[in-house]
């Protein structure tokens, strides 16, 4: 299903806030969690034992990381300039002056996670990551993979290192009785407004964001408020055009081979997902912020929302050419990563 630039929008939000913010200041740590075998029926109905997943009944948090709107960190989190994009050939960041996204912020990490996690056998030697793919949402080790050579089969996946987000991050606002254990925040757009953008076709897209903070105390409800303000305050973020990348994780939680791609320019090489193009609103500024330190009184209420607070803002995008002119206007050869799948689809419907 192709994605509008609503949603487009709102999905570059969630993506900015949980591995631009969360993954950096609110992640933890675990070691030497013991893995067990999680049996399944396979469709031909006989029992399947490649799965491997950390025992609830001992693991230092129990169910925690792996609940609703959590998971184990999926990028290496960035502490670099929201100029810069993973260089692979070095191993480093490179600036993107010069190059297609010049003027775009890439303020989600472009880097995927390759040191966060540890697997190790019975013999406690480190099994090699090739050997099995990791499904970063439901915290399980899927072994073998395609490409473990048949004499490693006699290792047992055993323990593993990693980090997960210690807050849940959800689109929409939890229902009654079906809240992720706090602590949670909550992004959903609340009111859009479009209205022309100097003369001819360009359109300047304004909308209304609410994020609401749900947390166990007023000292970590007011720390989570303090911190998400600060990534909105004189900031802005990338609009990603998940119609050609795929969201980050596939549908069971393995990571999503398209949404990191290598841009070739000017003889170097850099991996960046892919964002809507320069003159279609490749970039969310965040204006008119607002933060309330308590939206729910005291008393009479359950303990999911008794310390809870909220940041609203407004998100101005801009758009300077004729939505159906994309590939067409002024003989534009199409860029790095092609053009817009969503103008493709047709953005004016």
């Amino acid at each position: 299903m192709i994605m509008d630039r609503t949603e487009l929008e709102l999905k570059s939000l969630l993506v900015y806030h949980k591995e631009g913010l969360l993954s950096i200041e609110f992640s933890i740590e675990v070691q030497n969690e013991p893995l067990a075998v999680e049996s399944r029926q396979a469709p031909d109905g006989s029992i399947r034992n490649d799965v491997f997943k950390v025992d609830l009944a001992t693991g230092a948090y129990s169910d925690l990381p792996v609940t609703e709107g959590r998971g184990w960190l999926s990028f290496e989190p960035k502490t670099t300039s929201a100029c810069q994009v993973y260089d692979p050939t070095t191993s480093g960041y490179i600036d993107t002056y010069g190059t297609p996204y010049q003027g775009s912020s890439l303020s989600i990490p472009t880097e995927r996670e390759s040191t966060l996690i540890e697997v190790r056998d019975q013999l406690g030697s480190i099994i090699p990551r090739d050997y099995y793919r990791i499904d970063y949402e439901k915290g399980r080790i899927r072994w073998p993979s395609a490409t473990t050579p048949s004499g490693a089969l006699g290792n047992t996946p055993t323990e593993v290192d990693y980090c997960f987000h210690s807050v849940s991050i959800l689109e929409a606002f939890p229902t009654d009785g079906n809240v992720p254990n706090l602590p949670v925040i909550a992004i959903y757009p609340v009111k859009g407004m479009d209205q022309g953008f100097q003369m001819g076709p360009g359109i300047k897209s304004k909308r209304r964001y609410v994020i609401d903070v749900f947390a166990s105390s007023e000292q970590e409800k007011r720390r989570l408020l303090n911190k998400l303000q600060r990534v909105l305050i004189n900031k802005h973020a990338p609009v990603i055009d998940f119609n050609r990348t795929g969201m980050p994780l596939e549908q069971w939680g393995a990571v999503n081979e398209d949404f990191i791609q290598d841009v070739e320019f000017k003889g170097n090489t850099y991996q960046s997902y892919l964002t809507l193009n320069p003159g279609n609103g490749q970039n969310l500024y965040f204006v008119n912020i607002e933060m309330l330190y308590s939206t729910s009184p005291r008393q009479n209420v359950s303990d999911s929302v008794r310390h809870s607070g909220r940041i609203e803002f407004m998100t101005i995008t801009y758009t300077d050419r004729d939505p159906s002119l994309v590939g067409k206007f002024s003989g534009l050869n199409e860029p790095a990563g092609g053009f817009d799948s969503l103008i493709k689809e047709g953005y004016s419907e």
